[in-house]
């Protein structure tokens, strides 16, 4: 099932749907047609495309993700944008021999003539409330990236966020506890696309080296068109990230009902939100 914003916004030209951990249910077949649309809409940013996350052919590389993607025109058009995610699963702080999930807000592309729309944030939004569904108390998520915009708006919508210019310079130990998860395990750096060279500096949470030369996801933190519109936060992150050093920042925090349910209801560009674009598959 798919929807549409208000006929009157420049976003009325998107179908927008959502994927459920896809790759359970679905034939190699739908999993392969699907995986080259997705691979057709990340060949417009990332040369050359890594074969990572729901752009791998892996036989499992759709079991664990939500993805919410816009499409150009109707609900089988063309992919313009696409947020994936992975379910993760940390031992409990408290009680060791049981997990909590974790989102990590993954991958996300949109090709250059729609990047000024904002999708990122309405695909971004559509994931976290559907996470809500399953966690309706709320939940731990965590993303990582060179790139400032997406970190300020993982900041500006989560809550405890760190590192965050808006709470203490030193993680708590639940933020420590799950950066320590992601640091220590091989296969979720890989599911991450860290390099195994990659050192993490548990002071600010940055992973140095991540990205190494040749990579796609490697980026000038400098140029203007990776900074958001907030000063403040943009200047927060661009601190730790270095100049084209291949520097990623991973961002640990919550997401309670009020930090996603409260921007639907406020923001005009994610009223069209809601639980309807959940895909029925």
């Amino acid at each position: 099932m798919a929807t549409t914003p208000n006929s009157t916004s420049p976003l009325s030209q998107f179908s927008f749907q959502f994927y459920n951990r896809p790759g359970i249910s679905w034939s190699t077949r739908q999993k392969t047609e699907f995986i080259d649309e997705l691979r057709a809409c990340a060949s417009r940013c990332l040369d050359p495309i890594p074969d990572y996350q729901c752009l791998s052919y892996s036989p499992s590389s759709l079991d664990d993700k939500l993805i919410a993607v816009a499409r150009l025109g109707s609900s089988t058009g063309p992919i313009a944008a696409f947020f994936s995610s992975v379910i993760l699963t940390v031992p409990s702080l408290e009680t060791p021999t049981t997990t909590i999930p974790v989102l990590h807000t993954g991958l996300t592309i949109a090709v250059p003539e729609v990047r000024s729309l904002g999708l990122s944030v309405i695909l971004g939004a559509h994931v976290l409330l559907h996470m809500l569904e399953m966690q309706p108390l709320g939940y731990w998520f965590t993303g990582l990236a060179e790139v400032s915009s997406n970190l300020v708006n993982l900041a500006r919508y989560g809550h405890n966020v760190f590192p965050s210019p808006n709470i203490s310079p030193s993680p708590s130990d639940m933020h420590l506890h799950i950066a320590r998860a992601i640091a220590s395990s091989t296969q979720t750096r890989a599911k991450f696309s860290i390099s195994p060279e990659a050192v993490f500096d548990e002071a600010s949470f940055v992973f140095r080296g991540a990205n190494p030369p040749g990579s796609c996801f490697r980026k000038n933190s400098d140029d203007e068109q990776w900074h958001h519109r907030d000063k403040r936060f943009t200047s927060f992150y661009r601190k730790p990230l270095g100049v084209n050093e291949g520097n990623a920042v991973l961002v640990v925090g919550y997401i309670l009902p009020s930090s996603i349910l409260d921007p639907i209801r406020k923001e005009s560009r994610l009223h069209g939100v809601t639980t309807g674009t959940k895909a029925k598959l």
